[in-house]
């Protein structure tokens, strides 16, 4: 039935995905509460606006962390148009300005040296990890 609906209606998504790093290599990734895939931080933009205004919003809304849309370098532009609908991301990459160790999400997303504040979607988040390079492999990730 998603197929046919796709296959009318020819829908079309915006998104960003941040690969946001520390001084000791090692990426963040999330967890979300619907999927058991791990992914880097992002979600959906609205088509009016701009990629890295949607790239800031995003790492506020999940981690709580606030960074300058001039500290976002750009890595790539995909898009995808399988089963009849359009994908379109833009990957950006950041380095945060202090490394941070942490136990768990909750340590992490309360560590104020990362400019960490209050998260507005709590319930779209379940875990939030560091990952070494080598490390990448051993997740099941998208």
């Amino acid at each position: 039935m998603r197929r046919f609906y796709w296959f009318i209606l020819r829908p079309s998504t915006r998104g960003v995905r941040i690969i946001l790093s520390d001084k000791k290599d090692r990426v963040i990734v999330v967890l979300h509460t619907y999927d058991d895939l791990w992914y880097f931080p992002g979600g959906g933009i609205k088509s009016d606006e701009d990629p890295r205004a949607g790239a800031v919003r995003e790492l506020r809304e999940e981690l709580g962390v606030e960074v300058e849309s001039d500290k976002l370098e750009d890595f790539g532009h995909y898009e995808s148009q399988d089963e009849y609908k359009h994908d379109e991301i833009f990957v950006f990459s950041c380095e945060l300005e202090k490394s941070v160790d942490f136990g768990d999400s909750d340590d992490f997303l309360n560590q104020n040296n990362l400019s960490v504040s209050d998260r507005s979607d709590k319930l779209e988040i379940k875990d939030v990890k560091f990952l070494d390079m080598d490390e990448i492999d051993t997740l099941p990730l998208s």
